[in-house]
Parts: C-alpha cells; sequence; structure tokens
C-alpha cells in the first residue's frame, strides 16, 4: 500500500480538515437562513460560491457588531488568544508540578491527594467551576474581578487570571495522570535500576534521563483535549463576560445573527486544528520520531 511521506501527507489532511469545516459552515448557515439561502439551487451548487466568497473574506454583515463579519470576528480574536495562552502556561506549569509532587510521594496522602483532584477535574463543569472561583475569589475574597474586560492592558491582564485560572484547573488532570503514570514507570524502569546501582541518585537520573520521555504522553494528553479546550475557553468566556469568540457566538445565537455565529464557529474549528498542529510540533520537539509518525 502507497504510504505518503510526511511532508506531503500533513498539508493534504490540512487541506481536507478545512474543506470539511468550510462545508460544515455553509450546511449550518443553509440550515439557519432556511429558503432564503436555498430557493431553486441545490446546495452542492451554492457551496462553491460560498467557498469563493469564503476566500474573498467576505462572511456577510453582522447585526450584534455592526460592521463585515470577518472584522467582527478579528477584533474578538486577540482576547481569546490571550485567554488560551494564558491558560495553557498556567494548565503546564500546574501539571508538571504536581505530577514530579506525586512522583516524589508515590502511594502517600500527597499523591492521593493529587490523584482525587485529577479524577475529580475530569469531569468538572467548566460553567459551575468558573461559579464557584468567581464567588470564592472575587465575592467572598475579593482578590480578582469577576466580569468584564477592564481597561488599559494592566486591567485586560489583570481581569484574564482569573478565568485563565479557571480553565486551567479544568485542563490540568488528564496531563497530571499521565505524566504522574509515565514519570512511576520510568522510575521504576530496568535501565533506571541500573543507574542507581551505579551511584546516581533520583534527581540525577530524573533530569538527564525520564524528564525527555516523560513528557512525550503528557503532550499526548493535551493533544487529545485540545477541541475541549477550546470549547471550555468558549463556555469561561461567556461566563466571564470576555470578549472574545465565544462570547461572541452566544450573542450572535441569542441575535440570530446567525452569519456571525457560524463565521466565529468556523474560526474556531481552524484554532482547535491550529493548536492541534502545534502540540504535534511540539511532540515532534520532545521526540522526533513522534514528529515523523
Amino acid at each position: 500500500m502507497l504510504r505518503l511521506p510526511s511532508a506531503v501527507r500533513r498539508p493534504l489532511w490540512l487541506v481536507a480538515i478545512l474543506l470539511g469545516i468550510t462545508l460544515v459552515g455553509f450546511l449550518l448557515l443553509r440550515a439557519a437562513s432556511g429558503a432564503e439561502m436555498s430557493v431553486g439551487v441545490a446546495w452542492y451548487m451554492q457551496y462553491p460560491v460560498f467557498l469563493g466568497r469564503i476566500a474573498r473574506g467576505e462572511f456577510g454583515f453582522s447585526v450584534v457588531g455592526d460592521g463585515p463579519v470577518l472584522w467582527v470576528v478579528l477584533g474578538r480574536l486577540p482576547a481569546s488568544l490571550v485567554l488560551l495562552t494564558l491558560s495553557l502556561a498556567i494548565a503546564g506549569a500546574v501539571s508538571v508540578s504536581l505530577a514530579l509532587v506525586a512522583l516524589r510521594h508515590e502511594g502517600r496522602w500527597p499523591d492521593k491527594l493529587i490523584c482525587f483532584y485529577a479524577t475529580l477535574g475530569l469531569g468538572a463543569a467548566p460553567f459551575w467551576l468558573g461559579l464557584a472561583l468567581a464567588i470564592l475569589l472575587a465575592e467572598a475574597l475579593p482578590i480578582f474581578p469577576a466580569l468584564g474586560f477592564g481597561d488599559g492592558l494592566i486591567s485586560h491582564a489583570y481581569h484574564f487570571i482569573l478565568p485563565s485560572l479557571a480553565i486551567a484547573l479544568l485542563f490540568s488532570p488528564a496531563p497530571i495522570l499521565a505524566l504522574r503514570q509515565t514519570l512511576i514507570r520510568a522510575m521504576e524502569s530496568n535501565h533506571v535500576t541500573a543507574m542507581r546501582a551505579q551511584g546516581l541518585d533520583d534527581e540525577a537520573i530524573y533530569r538527564r534521563h525520564v524528564r525527555r520521555n516523560a513528557l512525550l504522553p503528557a503532550v499526548g494528553a493535551l493533544r487529545e483535549r485540545t477541541a475541549w479546550l477550546v470549547g471550555t475557553a468558549a463556555v469561561v468566556e461567556a461566563t466571564f463576560k470576555i470578549p472574545g469568540l465565544g462570547s461572541l457566538v452566544v450573542e450572535a445565537t441569542l441575535a440570530r445573527d446567525f452569519p456571525t455565529a457560524v463565521g466565529a464557529l468556523m474560526v474556531v474549528a481552524v484554532a482547535v486544528l491550529l493548536l492541534g498542529q502545534l502540540f504535534d510540533f511540539v511532540a515532534g520537539l520532545v521526540d522526533p520520531r513522534a514528529g515523523q509518525s
């Protein structure tokens, strides 16, 4: 069976997925607009026209944004990107730190407590956790603002802390469990036992031989939850009134502004795709063999 090289296969796969995203967006818009878009013309005849408009950046007019859909969506994109970046940074720091604590205290109460948190976090609801954090850290202990975006760079950063923390706490359980399990298996392997017999301590063994191999499953766990991450960020945006793509979808849907809602959803789908590619790139840096698969 002919197997294309990765350098050819991945771009073709990306093009196919992007076409799929545009097709889903077209069908959603066609279903929402009803007869207006479908009188006398089959959908497969309308789709190429739709593709041509998308290629020219013509997504329609936004009622909620009072302007072209493309510019309204792009105006909301920076807030979503900042929120995702901060959330991933916090989630990465939390995941690595707690996995190392669990490794050092394997089988004892710190390890059990971390595993309990991670297992519980896998099933937590974004809206309820966001609400709980807002009540605790914005109302009971007024440390952070509960809602809004603020004015000015420092105020924006301050308003991002609470929603970023909510997303990170929801996102970190899977990589915590994956990294903990991989670290434990690695530290119990035969070659690590041989290194200990040669006089190397656990810290040196972890730093020189275990760390790189242990990171790959954690990156894989992050990769598998990419769509979940973006969807959760959308819910958290709406909960904390952050003016990003997630809150734009909610506003447009409630206002029956379907071109804006579909345009924002298509950008979100592309963001999921690109974020997955970013995780694949990071996995390739950690282990070049992973990047060639």
